[in-house]
């Protein structure tokens, strides 16, 4: 019985580690893809229910391309989440050309 306790007590140990160590992440949509120009949102990177966005390194969304990312988030519990995520940032809309009204 004294065994059984003790290898209770373990389990339970690892499991609080566990959840101290960050080891937490943020349920991400795949394949992320961003419009040239456009601000990053929570909505862009995951569908997960009460997560915020905090912060985000590296970010230029007038590079075109894969961008390798560190985003802040934070749970319902408020804590932080770090967590590296890729992106594509793509252009896809066509220019719009637009005249002036020019009087002769």
């Amino acid at each position: 019985m004294k065994k059984m306790m003790q290898t209770w007590l373990c389990v339970g140990m690892l499991m609080t580690m566990a959840a101290c160590d960050g080891s937490t992440k943020v349920d991400l949509k795949e394949n992320i893809e961003i419009e040239y120009g456009s601000d990053l949102k929570v909505e862009d990177l995951t569908q997960q229910e009460g997560i915020q966005l905090k912060e985000i390194k590296e970010y230029d969304s007038k590079k075109l391309g894969e961008q390798k990312l560190t985003v802040i988030f934070i749970d319902v519990d408020e804590k932080e989440i770090e967590q590296e995520i890729t992106i594509t940032v793509k252009d896809t809309q066509a220019p719009q050309i637009t005249f002036k009204n020019d009087t002769w």
